[in-house]
């Protein structure tokens, strides 16, 4: 039961956290369309490094330990 409860709020943890740099990028809708596109794409490479590049997720996708 910890364990899902732990899951269910790393999920919700990283939802708010996508959100929240979309929503700082949608703030460069002020400022222009230049800058919210690059502000946008900053955004989409942020997040893409999190997900897919990060050390995590690349002992996820070998299934290997980090113990050596």
């Amino acid at each position: 039961m910890a364990g899902e409860i732990n899951i269910r709020a790393a999920l919700s943890f990283n939802r708010e956290l996508r959100a929240m740099y979309f929503a700082l990028a949608s703030l460069a809708w002020l400022t222009g369309t230049p800058i919210l596109l690059a502000a946008f794409l900053v955004t989409l490479w942020m997040l893409w490094n999190r997900e897919f590049s990060s050390q995590a997720s690349a002992l996820l996708k070998t299934g290997g330990s980090d113990n050596g």
